[in-house]
C-alpha cells in the first residue's frame, strides 16, 4: 500500500489504543486532533483530527461473552476548522454540516469538500 494510503490505518489503530493508554473511553461525537498544533495526517491530505460517529444501532452494539456491552462507532477525518464548530456549535451541528455531503464526509477521501471552510 502506497505510504499516502496509510494515514487512515494507522488512525484507526491509535483510536483503538487510546482509552488503554490514557486509561479513559472514547464515545460518540468526541474529536481528536492530531497533534496539539492540528498537523494534518499526510502531505497528501489537509484532514488534521478525527471525530467518532454513530452506525446504525443494529450493528453498533453487541455484547462480549462476559455480558460486557461494547460499541462500535466510524471514524469520520476532520478538518481543523470542521474540528473548532464542532467544539462551537455542537456534534448535532457539524453531524448535520456533514450530512450535507449525502455520505462523503463518511468516508475516506483526502481531498473531501471542507464543510466549515468559510465559518
Amino acid at each position: 500500500m502506497p505510504e499516502h494510503l496509510w494515514w487512515p490505518v494507522k488512525l484507526t489503530k491509535y483510536l483503538a489504543r487510546f482509552p488503554h493508554e490514557f486509561k479513559t473511553w472514547l464515545g460518540w461525537g468526541h474529536t481528536l486532533p492530531n497533534s496539539a498544533e492540528c498537523v494534518p495526517y499526510d502531505d497528501s491530505t489537509k484532514l488534521c483530527g478525527a471525530m467518532l460517529g454513530a452506525l446504525q444501532e443494529n450493528i453498533s452494539l453487541f455484547h462480549a461473552e462476559d455480558g460486557t456491552q461494547i460499541n462500535m462507532y466510524c471514524v469520520i477525518p476532520l478538518y481543523k476548522e470542521e474540528m473548532e464548530y464542532q467544539k462551537a456549535a455542537g456534534t448535532e451541528a457539524l453531524m448535520q454540516k456533514l450530512a450535507a455531503l449525502n455520505g462523503f464526509g463518511m468516508i475516506v477521501f483526502p481531498d473531501r469538500p471542507n464543510v466549515c471552510e468559510t465559518e
